[in-house]
């Protein structure tokens, strides 16, 4: 059986849209896993060489795996470095889209390229499948069953980390807003409820129902509802208390995680407030 697949770059392009649309409305992590691999390890890479080296006689079939594989890593190694010193940082679609469109980018110099040269002095793949030509000397042999090897194990490696994560740094931001720290330098009425904004950000990579207790002068005033935040999830909103003496007094806003018996974090959020009769 033969199949001719002209330049490989159409069919790169379509396997890349078709992983943009599982990753982004589908939960099939064992898709995104397959398609993910050779995108990362191998599409940008062959793109790119294709667009260097349009004319089959430049480079041979297996040459031109080992190079897009090379290509390929140095490619998404410079554009992590790259978006790791911007404000987009490095997250999954700032890389996904990158490299989808790195891939079409390089797509199209190489459709350009080739069309400058003869149709018989492109490279095309042309797979045979009852036949699998791994070369006709014993050193293109081993160089063959050699890359087969390395391309396996680097699968069999990149496979292990993507089922098996390293797990980050939890840790949750629990913080007062500038405008309202700022306001702790106003005189406010005993008997007359107060609300200061308060932010707290999940970094703890799990879903986590928070509440937040109010002291004052070492006592307890009032305490929120469960603040429910999934993991990366910012919630900035009122937490109120009501003072019963006037006095300069000590503010006190600690964090809790529903169920818990001790402040998740131990140190609490601390203003100094005036309050008149």
């Amino acid at each position: 059986m033969r199949i001719k697949l002209g330049n490989g770059l159409l069919l790169l392009n379509i396997l890349n849209v078709l992983l943009i649309l599982i990753v982004v409305f589908l939960p099939w992590q064992v898709l995104k896993i397959i398609l993910g691999i050779p995108f990362v390890l191998f599409f940008s890479g062959y793109a790119l060489t294709e667009a260097l080296f349009p004319a089959k006689a430049n480079m041979g079939g297996i040459e031109r795996i080992a190079v897009s594989i090379g290509l390929s890593i140095a490619w998404v190694a410079l554009l992590l470095l790259v978006f790791n010193y911007t404000a987009w940082g490095i997250t999954l679609e700032t890389i996904l889209y990158s490299i989808a469109s790195s891939i079409l980018i390089f797509s199209i110099i190489a459709y350009f390229r080739q069309r400058k040269i003869p149709e018989q002095e492109r490279f095309n793949l042309d797979i045979r499948l009852h036949k699998l030509n791994i070369g006709t000397t014993k050193l293109d042999r081993t160089l063959s069953i050699a890359l087969v090897v390395v391309g396996l194990v680097t699968l069999g490696f990149v496979i292990f980390v993507i089922v098996t994560p390293k797990q980050g740094e939890t840790f949750t931001e629990f913080y007062l807003p500038k405008a309202d720290v700022e306001s702790s330098g106003q005189i406010f009425i005993v008997g007359n409820e107060v609300q200061i904004t308060v932010g707290i950000v999940n970094h703890e990579n799990k879903i986590i129902n928070y509440y937040i207790e109010v002291m004052i002068d070492g006592i307890k005033n009032s305490q929120t509802e469960p603040i429910q935040l999934s993991d990366e999830e910012k919630w900035e909103g009122p937490v109120s208390f009501t003072p019963n003496t006037a006095g300069h007094e000590k503010i006190e806003f600690y964090l809790y995680e529903e169920g818990g018996s001790a402040p998740f974090l131990a140190d609490p959020l601390i203003l100094w407030m005036d309050f008149t009769q």
